[in-house]
């Protein structure tokens, strides 16, 4: 299971030090440990930082996405020996310095490093490491270079801002089968945008949608569009306020946009499902920072001016990555981590890439596309009926009503009873004890469900129409309602039965009123599928356990179908 480590940094400076705490949990779960500690002074850093800054932007890049004033000439030269020395040495020293701060003597540091080493122990296991700050310096630093990161194959930084809320999806938010994919290319002479345009065209699964730069309203209107995105793409020029507070983007040389010009339509693409945004531009971290304060859920920036050949080469290996179903936080680790060959020609430019999570949301993840044979029968071989002998063992009473449906949770110790009474009971299945009665349903629990991991799924019929997901924990008789899933229309409110497919990704739901399947993405808690060929109610769904097809069936008409 996916862990991880939360850095708190407090008010303080370089001259007096950082109070730092460090909680480590399971991704949805209740923290492991919690430690508090304290960042010793170390006003050599920020010093150390504006050198390397300095030296790396005298590098003369062969193309930039950093803005300039309007006349100044860019002159396309090679990087000359002596500005990439003074690079590469700054940088060192920078390196160093940063790791001799983080690995001081201090009790309170030392502490925190055998936590997180204790708590952590997978070298292979995917680490999300959050940096949660507002101050403009340490937002800048590169934290991957701290050695404690070193043995661990998936870790990787997300800054955290230090306030953030979920958002709730619009009534009339529209669930999406693809990903779609607002990308906004400036039409600035010195850029060529044309392998980056040629890369999101052809991204698997996925739509994408060009405004022309030319009329800004288009961008307005886009980003308005009833359907919604999953991703919005800028690649051009941009620039922040000094403190990092602010930013702004060009579309073209003479017409720029900020955060603040677009926070209405950006709030309406929120509301119906806007996942991340990518600014594959010059220095970010303002632009990153307001849209923070619009609680986006993910955003990738540059914190420095990039080279224009360095950021095409890592939008390619990241979106590469990212749409072959890796998670978000590992594709960017990995493209980061095969760019390394760059740090050659410009030192520290490995760093610039910075993921900014609101840790209210969960981390977007691409869709995979369902495999869907055709629709044919499924031959049943006959039935061998044995003659066991069957004897009661135990009898389960408490609900109210009738029970709808029962499932028995992977480890075999727990069973799980919905019923007409709107709730769902877990016994003891050793004991045969009532554990836990689980409500929040409002009307039949129509089907109860377990997945291989442990997670169980509930659904109900009219008027509550909706899938709930718990995590259980048996051992420690601890029952938490992680998400509900619930449909765009009043269809959707009359579910009769539901399934995991084999890996406990997606649910398959099967309705009463329109005869549907679907198909719903744990993650993105959305509908990616809505699969029809019914004309009854189905009352039955199931996974194959190995082709991931799905089997239904409907009751009026004893009708078995793989589709």
């Amino acid at each position: 299971m996916t862990k991880i480590a939360i850095f708190t940094i407090g008010q303080g400076d370089f001259k007096t030090g950082f109070p730092m705490g460090l909680e480590i949990r399971e991704e949805g779960g209740n923290p492991l440990s919690e430690v508090m500690g304290k960042l010793p002074p170390s006003s050599r850093i920020p010093e150390l930082y504006q050198i390397w800054q300095c030296a790396f932007i005298n590098i003369k890049f062969v193309t930039s996405r950093m803005d300039v004033p309007k006349g100044t000439a860019k002159v396309a030269v090679p990087p000359t020996k002596e500005p990439l020395e003074k690079c590469q040495t700054s940088q060192e020293e920078l390196k160093k310095s940063f790791k001799d701060w983080l690995n001081s003597e201090s009790r309170e540091l030392q502490k925190m490093r055998e936590t997180f080493f204790t708590h952590l122990p997978d070298q292979f296991e995917e680490i999300r490491v959050f940096i949660q700050t507002s101050d403009p310096g340490l937002k800048k630093l590169p934290w991957n270079e701290w050695d404690i990161f070193e043995r661990y194959t998936y870790a990787e930084i997300a800054l955290v801002p230090p306030e953030y809320s979920r958002i709730n999806l619009a009534p009339d938010a529209i669930a999406r089968e693809q990903v779609r994919i607002l990308a906004i290319l400036s039409t600035a002479e010195d850029l060529n945008l044309k392998e980056e345009k040629q890369k999101l065209e052809g991204l698997p699964h996925a739509e994408t949608f060009f405004p022309n730069p030319h009329e800004p309203a288009e961008i307005y209107d886009a980003l308005q569009h009833e359907m919604g995105w999953d991703i919005l793409f800028f690649a051009g020029h941009s620039s922040s306020s000094k403190m990092g507070e602010t930013g702004e983007f060009f579309i073209r040389r003479d017409y720029g946009l900020s955060i603040n010009s677009l926070k209405i339509s950006l709030r309406k693409a929120l509301s119906r499902g806007l996942q991340l945004a990518i600014f594959n531009s010059c220095d970010g971290l303002g632009l990153a920072t307001e849209l923070a304060g619009l609680n986006i859920p993910q955003v990738i920036v540059m914190r420095e001016p990039v080279p224009g050949d360095f950021a095409v080469a890592f939008i390619k290996k990241f979106l590469q990555a990212f749409s072959e179903g890796k998670s978000l936080y590992v594709a960017l680790k990995q493209a980061k981590d095969s760019l390394e060959c760059w740090e050659k020609k410009y030192p520290g430019v490995c760093w610039l890439p910075i993921l900014c999570q609101n840790p209210a949301q969960p981390p977007f993840t691409w869709p995979k596309l369902l495999k869907l044979p055709e629709t044919r029968p499924v031959l049943v071989s006959p039935l061998l009926k044995p003659t066991p002998i069957w004897q009661e063992v135990k009898t389960l009473t408490g609900h109210l009503a009738g029970v709808k449906s029962v499932a028995v949770s992977p480890d075999g110790r727990m069973i799980a009873s919905g019923s007409f009474d709107q709730t769902i009971k877990l016994w003891d299945l050793h004991r045969g004890e009532l554990k836990k009665t689980l409500k929040g349903h409002t009307a039949t629990v129509t089907s109860v469900q377990f997945s291989t991991e442990g997670i169980l799924a509930s659904a109900s019929f009219f008027p509550d129409g909706t899938i709930k997901l718990w995590e259980v924990e048996g051992e420690q008789n601890k029952v938490e309602l992680k998400t509900t899933l619930r449909g765009n229309d009043w269809v959707g409110l009359a579910i009769w039965s539901i399934a995991f497919n084999p890996d406990g990704k997606y649910i398959a739901s099967g309705h009463n009123v329109d005869s549907t399947i679907k198909v719903w993405d744990i993650h993105r808690e959305k509908i990616i599928a809505t699969l029809q060929g019914h004309v009854w109610a189905v009352s039955q769904v199931i996974f194959h356990p190995k082709d991931g097809s799905i089997i239904s069936s409907i009751a009026v008409l004893n009708q078995l179908e793989q589709i």
